[in-house]
């Protein structure tokens, strides 16, 4: 099986061309640390499905000892389960330099000890959880940096470039960063894998997708409502700050549509001075209001400044409560970013 794997940095992905040029799966980055949701996450497992490729996700690990590993991986199963059933190929753990450099800086010195019990904590959660867990190393971390011998129990998926075979047995190969695939805009990274993935989880029942032996087949919610057209003149709100080429932007209030180019991309600003061109899932009319929003996504508009104003102190609990979402709820979800 042929795949590739992405993330925000990949930005916009025609999968159907993915799919067309004989990339059979797709792992896709969920997001990192104690609850960054990548960007395109929603977007990349609904346009991949869409597509009928095979999809896998994996997760950027940020965590001082295996407590903090543990809460990696809740909140990686939080985002899983939207698409209950959906994957058919490994949920992985992604363990590497920058998450080192993070236990650095926060004053905890990485030993192999360490980074196989972070590696291990999160693998288990993940396990427990009913998933299929697969192990993201580079030879370098197999060599020097783990007890490879304490997390080989779960399948290796293997970083290995410039080289004609993997130097160790895995089940997935990601043999170059510099691939060129049909529908990705730049270089991607591309993988082989060696085990017929989904009929090993299917059969087993892992990733909850023994739900299709006694439920309909999961279904993916889009993250914009079919019926939600824009039309120029439109009064919106951004929901999500991050434009259609993935940049992220400093934004907040309510703009106007300027331009509709495609159902993929809406332009908006203000005064008639284009701000950002959008894709309609990051975007809702004003008119709705926020009564669709939940405290986690409030406290998210909040804390990185975009969306609608919540404003501060007393007027925030005012528009908070008018929004139909108890104040506390958004309290307890500002605290998790203070931490």
């Amino acid at each position: 099986m042929k795949g590739i794997d992405v993330s925000s940095h990949n930005g916009g992905i025609d999968y159907n061309q993915v799919k067309a040029s004989g990339i059979d799966f797709v792992m896709i980055r969920a997001g990192y640390g104690y609850g960054y949701e990548d960007e395109r996450f929603a977007q990349n497992v609904e346009r991949a499905k869409a597509a009928g490729l095979h999809i896998g996700a994996y997760w950027f690990i940020y965590a001082l000892n295996e407590e903090q590993a543990k809460a990696n991986a809740d909140v990686f199963v939080g985002l899983l389960e939207r698409y209950k059933g959906a994957f058919d190929m490994p949920v992985a753990c992604d363990f590497e330099y920058d998450s080192e450099r993070y236990m650095r800086d926060s004053g905890v010195t990485p030993t192999r000890a360490l980074n196989t019990a972070i590696i291990d904590a999160f693998c288990k959660r993940m396990e427990a959880y009913g998933y299929y867990v697969s192990n993201y190393l580079n030879p370098d971390y197999i060599q020097s940096r783990v007890n490879f011998s304490d997390v080989s129990k779960y399948d290796l998926w293997l970083a290995q470039w410039g080289t004609s075979e993997p130097s160790y047995e895995c089940g997935m190969w990601q043999y170059s960063s510099d691939g060129s695939v049909a529908g990705v805009s730049g270089r991607v990274d591309v993988n082989v894998a060696n085990i017929d993935y989904p009929s090993l989880i299917k059969s087993n029942g892992f990733n909850h997708t023994n739900l299709s032996d006694t439920a309909p087949a999961p279904q993916i919610t889009p993250t914009t409502n079919p019926s939600d057209t824009f039309a120029v003149g439109d009064k919106v709100i951004v929901t999500n700050p991050i434009d259609v080429n993935g940049t992220g932007l400093a934004v907040s209030g309510e703009y106007e549509v300027i331009e509709v180019s495609n159902a993929n991309r809406i332009v908006i600003g203000r005064g008639g001075v284009v701000t950002a061109a959008m894709t309609p899932s990051h975007i809702k009319k004003a008119s709705e209001g926020s009564a669709s929003l939940t405290a986690a996504e409030i406290a998210h508009q909040i804390w990185y400044g975009y969306g609608q104003d919540w404003g501060t102190g007393s007027d925030r609990v005012r528009r908070v409560a008018a929004a139909g979402v108890d104040y506390n709820e958004v309290q307890a979800e500002l605290e998790k970013y203070y931490r």
